[in-house]
């Protein structure tokens, strides 16, 4: 259980260096804040996009 737990670990850490050097913020969240998030985040993009009148090929 140890190693496991230590693989874990270090892919997290792993992850979470990758993330970092692309210039992203990694944010933990329960389930349901995740879900409000993609929500607002989906409504605002949407709206950039319909005011840029960007369309796809």
């Amino acid at each position: 259980m140890y190693k496991t737990l230590m693989v874990l670990l270090f892919a997290t850490f792993s992850a979470l260096a990758t993330a970092a050097q692309a210039g992203v913020t990694v944010r933990p969240m329960p389930s349901a804040a995740l879900g409000k998030q993609v929500a607002a985040d989906t409504e605002h993009w949407s709206k950039v996009i319909k005011t840029a009148d960007i369309k796809a090929d």
